[in-house]
């Protein structure tokens, strides 16, 4: 079993006591040596350089397929409209409010997926304008007599530019 002397007080260290602590006069030696440091070091160093640029690879590949979910996502209606949902939903609630003088109150438990029951593209153009035309129906709208009344509302939505437009009638989907 390899060993060497104690730099404090000249105590034989076997090996297991010799990276821990001398047992005569406690001393504690580090577990590294001065050596294996400046050998280890550049191999850190490497090896942190690839992960380095692994995870910039990494990035870019989830940036490209992101894109490519987008673009994919973008051919379906039903996919985009679900995509633009809560920026349409705020868009498309300030639109319906300023579309009459009259005041408009909105369904309690309203949410995102319930704002909206359909969705279809703008004008049947297979979307190529990019505007989604939302459909609901949560909400009432008081009339100049003071009486609240369902109303279906219409909303289009143009995700590029997040502007709305919207009308409504009476009634419930």
């Amino acid at each position: 079993m390899p060993s060497s002397n104690c730099s404090r007080c000249g105590n034989l260290l076997t090996s297991q006591e010799k990276w821990k602590k001398c047992l005569k006069c406690g001393r504690e030696y580090p577990s590294l040596r001065g050596k294996d440091i400046l050998i280890a070091t550049p191999i850190v160093l490497i090896l942190a350089g690839m992960l380095g640029q692994w995870s910039v690879d990494s990035q870019k590949a989830d940036a490209i397929k992101e894109t490519m979910r987008i673009e994919q996502c973008k051919k379906d209606v039903v996919c985009w409209a679900r995509e633009n949902n809560s920026s349409a939903m705020e868009s498309c609630k300030t639109a319906i409010e300023h579309s009459t003088t009259n005041a408009v109150k909105w369904a309690d438990d309203i949410n995102s997926r319930s704002f909206f029951r359909k969705a279809l593209w703008k004008d049947n153009d297979n979307g190529t304008s990019g505007v989604i035309t939302y459909f609901g129906d949560q909400a009432q709208a008081q009339s100049n007599f003071g009486a609240w009344k369902n109303i279906i509302y219409q909303c289009d939505y143009t995700p590029s530019n997040s502007t709305a437009s919207a009308t409504f009638t009476e009634g419930r989907l």
